[in-house]
């Protein structure tokens, strides 16, 4: 799925330097079906519904490349998570959407899955998975706290590798 990514992205550039930067423009300066065109068919659905539900705001400030790249990570969660095969419709409306209607408008999702994924891709289920990422983030705390005293524990230096 990585590889897929790297491809769609690879390719959106190539679009975009034919295209006037397509992957930069803002979402209100493009048709929809140009946007929709531009993920796999196995996203076409999930980039529909963003449109569809998409705040005006949203539309005139945030670019294309934003919401492509929301949405193939979502995706590449979505796919790489046994226990997160949640029902289509759970997903379009919980994990897809971007942000919540006053949350800042970051693209968060590739930093939290390059970071987090690696530490909870085994886990049997969500439980498990928040269970593992509290534990991580706690140690993470503590290592911080002790980083600046100086004194960081041999389990702290074999987490932070991860």
């Amino acid at each position: 799925m990585k590889f897929k990514s790297f491809f769609i992205s690879a390719s959106l550039i190539l679009i975009g330097c034919k295209s006037n930067t397509l992957y930069d423009r803002k979402i209100s300066q493009l048709e929809e079906t140009s946007i929709i065109d531009l993920v796999p068919n196995v996203q076409k659905q999930g980039m529909k519904w963003l449109l569809k539900n998409m705040d005006k705001d949203d539309k005139n400030t945030l670019s294309t490349s934003f919401l492509i790249d929301n949405c193939n990570y979502a995706y590449e969660a979505w796919d790489n998570t046994p226990w997160g095969k949640v029902d289509e419709s759970l997903f379009l409306e919980y994990v897809l959407p971007f942000s919540s209607l006053n949350e800042r408008r970051d693209n968060w999702r590739q930093d939290f899955y390059e970071r987090f994924f690696p530490i909870v891709k085994n886990a049997k289920s969500a439980y498990e998975a928040a269970a593992i990422l509290n534990i991580f983030l706690r140690w993470l705390e503590l290592f911080t706290l002790r980083k600046d005293q100086k004194q960081i524990s041999r389990h702290t230096k074999v987490l932070m590798q991860v």
